[in-house]
């Protein structure tokens, strides 16, 4: 009875490697630069013209960091140290 299980796991077991591969295999053929080029085209996505990017910086005053209370930017985060 063991050994009946141990074959049908490593038959499942098989199996399992050979889906794995395969979903591997489209995985691949799905993010290859060529296919996504593709998508892209067919959502008639162009690249950005220059200057027409623009490089986003936030503001000190606005960050969540600026509005904490200053004990609690000193203070560690409680556990802090048990996670050590």
């Amino acid at each position: 009875a063991a050994a009946h299980e141990i074959l049908v796991e490593q038959k499942r077991a098989r199996a399992l490697e050979a889906l794995r591969l395969e979903l591997d295999a489209r995985e691949a053929a799905l993010l290859s630069p060529e296919r996504l080029e593709q998508w892209a085209r067919s959502l008639e996505l162009v690249d950005p013209a220059p200057g027409q990017l623009l490089a986003l910086a936030p503001k000190p005053e606005r960050t969540l960091a600026a509005r904490l209370p200053s004990r609690a930017r000193r203070e560690p985060p409680s556990g802090a140290e048990s996670a050590r």
